[in-house]
């Protein structure tokens, strides 16, 4: 619940990202790759799949 968050220590976090900056960067990579290639995927898939169906692509 919001009552139960307690107040974030912006120094400790820090300190945390400048000793394991490599460690975060990994945990980050892949979700970001995922995210950005079904983000592009989408976008070739409403450009192209019109055309399969004989139809315009809707335009943006």
């Amino acid at each position: 619940t919001k009552d139960s968050l307690q107040p974030v220590n912006t120094e400790a976090v820090l300190q945390i990202i400048k000793l394991h900056s490599k460690t975060l960067q990994q945990i980050l990579v892949s979700p970001l790759s995922n995210i950005m290639f079904e983000d592009c995927r989408n976008q070739c898939f409403h450009v192209y799949y019109p055309y399969y169906l004989n139809k315009e692509p809707a335009k943006r």
